[in-house]
């Protein structure tokens, strides 16, 4: 068990950390975009689906760096989280990226254009997950970062 951050810190690259954290901006951005388009009353299902397919790649590419450099179990024990608090931030977890591959097949061309007010019901609630995702993992990675001097005081901060 790590007991804390500076355990955690020697064994990663700074630079790594540091576009973990830019990625949570970029992330947030494109969850905002989408949902915003989603929860509009005329469709546009193209730009819908350029966003969910740029939200896709960004977050596929964000958990394989994630999960090479990121053990988010040890990371809230190390950050005096409770080993079921640290349990149940790792399922939740898991449970999001399954239904985040539903929602993703889910949700083709067809089926934005289709239905579009049920596309926009549930990408509300998919949005407000992965943002709270995001808040979760910015919580736990966010004080660490900047007393490592991955990130400046004043960096953007996702509630």
């Amino acid at each position: 068990m790590i007991d804390s951050f500076d355990a955690l810190w020697p064994q990663q690259d700074a630079a790594t950390w540091s576009r973990l954290v830019k990625d949570h901006d970029l992330i947030a951005d494109r969850c905002a975009r989408l949902a915003d388009v989603a929860g509009r009353p005329v469709a546009d299902s193209a730009a819908a689906l350029t966003l969910l397919l740029e939200l896709a790649v960004l977050l596929a590419d964000h958990l394989g760096v994630e999960d090479e450099v990121v053990d988010l179990t040890e990371t809230a024990l190390a950050a005096g989280r409770s080993a079921g608090e640290a349990g149940a931030m790792r399922a939740r977890l898991e449970t999001l990226r399954s239904d985040w591959a539903v929602f993703v097949g889910k949700w083709t061309s067809q089926g934005i254009a289709d239905g579009w007010v049920t596309f926009g019901r549930e990408t509300k609630l998919m949005m407000e997950r992965l943002s709270q995702q995001i808040g979760a993992e910015n919580d736990l990675l966010y004080s660490p970062a900047l007393g490592h001097s991955v990130i400046r005081l004043g960096a953007k901060r996702i509630q």
